[in-house]
Formats: structure tokens, sequence, C-alpha cells
């Protein structure tokens, strides 16, 4: 009974797999990419100048070269003051690196009002190039509806 069993799972595979399928090659693996912004400050020993610590994030199963790392800071009307980009090389795949990146002559101005409450300026920081590779997000549809309504001087 068994043996029946196993020829007719055989005779079934051998009759589909001699019909010609048609079945789309599977991408090759890509980086995928993201940044995510530890903190950013005034440099103390230049107070036109501002300092930015991010984590890059390679999710994919293959090396991220020549990424970009572009940072744009607004007042807080979000009028954009200065933007820049950060040339932060390749990564690891599945790793991450901890980069530091300065923005100079970012002409911020310190903003407060009668009662003592202080106008804050904000950042965005998000990969915006890199060779062969999936930007994360990118590939979020309201994400990515939300990033370039929000910033479309940025990104077009």
């Amino acid at each position: 009974m068994k043996i029946k069993l196993l020829f007719l799972i055989l005779a079934i595979f051998l009759i589909s797999c001699s019909q010609k399928i048609e079945c789309p090659e599977p991408e090759p693996e890509k980086a995928l990419l993201d940044v995510i912004v530890e903190g950013w400050a005034l440099n103390e020993d230049d107070e036109n100048d501002i300092l930015i610590n991010y984590f890059l994030y390679n999710y994919g199963g293959v090396e991220a070269k020549n990424v970009e790392v572009k940072c744009s800071i607004f007042d807080y009307k979000n009028d954009l003051i200065k933007t820049d980009i950060d040339f932060a090389g390749n990564i690891g795949s599945k790793s991450y690196s901890y980069n530091e990146m300065h923005i100079k002559n970012a002409g911020i101005k310190t903003y407060s009002r009668d009662d003592g409450q202080y106008k804050t300026h904000s950042l965005n920081c998000q990969v915006v190039d890199c060779d062969d590779c999936i930007i994360l997000w990118k590939q979020i549809p309201r994400l990515k509806t939300y990033i370039e309504d929000r910033y479309s001087s940025l990104y077009n």
C-alpha cells in the first residue's frame, strides 16, 4: 500500500514537472538601509556648527556601498535652515555603524517667547542614495508619502 502511494506521488510529480512552467527569477539580494538619529546638538567649540550622531542600519544580506545620508535642519516655523549630505561609505551586511556628522555654518538661532518657552528646531535625516540597494523609508507607502510631501523640496 505504501509503495503504491509512493509511486502515485512520484508519477504526479513527474507529470507536473514535465510541463513547462514559467517562474520568475528571484531578485538578487540587496542591502536594505535605514538611519536613526541618536541625538544632535550645537558644537561647544563652534556654535555655528551642528553635530549629529546617527546609527546607519543594513538589514540586508549584502554589503551596502557608497551610502549617502542627508540631514536637514528646520526652524520652529518648519522653514529649511540648512541641509547637508554625509558620505557614510560602506556598511557590511546585517550590521550597523555609528556615525557623526557635522553641519557647518548651520545658522541656528535661539528663539524664546515672552513666557519663557523656547521655540525648537527640528531635524530630519534619511538615507538618500547608495549603490544597488533598497532604502527602507521608500518601501513603506505611507511613510514615503509623508516624507515626500513634508520635505518635497529635499527629495525631488
